[in-house]
């Protein structure tokens, strides 16, 4: 992450709607981002931008495979947390404590899990959108946008269940023996809507 942002906020691009009609503007976003990925080849934030461009361009399987590679990054972080703290470790609260040198603050920012958990949403990977949403609910309660996200993902869901889709409707969360109905996924989904509407709410008391 470190490597991309510092090339991103140098060049004269000012958002992903530029890349998408002006072809030098295009060429010179995957130059940037060539140079951050041989810096570091696992940077975040490159990657989602270089999904959000490769989707621009109509290279839907080429970003789908980014996502992927995001997701399994910042799942990996998140399975190694949870474990931790299954084990009896005390959680970590703050970013600068870590955990066993696993530490929430080695996950990516808030603003750039809202983004994957998007994009996921975009691709139909649910399950992989509500757990890397679910780090950002148990990091802030009151994130709003977490809130939506969590209705959305479970909305999603439910939908793909009872479509039959193929591709993430089939997957189930950690803690679940079964594949959850429509309807169950539906009344999640409305739970968390209803609370993004009362953290909203607070947020603007």
């Amino acid at each position: 992450m470190e490597a991309f942002q510092p090339l991103w906020a140098s060049s004269d691009i000012s958002s992903l709607d530029d890349a998408s009609f002006e072809p030098q503007a295009s060429t010179e976003c995957d130059a940037l981002i060539a140079r951050a990925l041989a810096i570091d080849p696992n940077d975040i934030d490159a990657l989602l931008t270089l999904s959000s461009i490769r989707m621009s361009q109509s290279k839907t399987d080429e970003a789908k495979q980014v996502i992927l590679q995001v997701s399994r990054l910042v799942m990996e972080i998140i399975d190694r947390i949870d474990k931790a703290e299954e084990q009896g470790e005390a959680a970590v609260e703050t970013d600068d404590i870590e955990l066993n040198g696993i530490g929430r603050d080695r996950l990516p920012a808030i603003p750039t899990r809202h983004l994957l958990t998007r994009l996921l949403l975009e691709h139909h990977f649910y399950v992989e959108a509500l757990r890397v949403n679910d780090s950002v609910r148990r990091e802030d309660e009151l994130d709003v946008e977490g809130c939506y996200l969590e209705g959305w993902a479970w909305y999603c869901r439910g939908e793909a269940i009872e479509a039959g889709e193929q591709d993430g409707a089939q997957d189930k969360l950690p803690e679940e023996e079964l594949l959850p109905t429509k309807p169950e996924c539906w009344t999640e989904a409305l739970g968390s809507l209803k609370e993004c509407v009362s953290v909203r709410m607070h947020v603007l008391d």
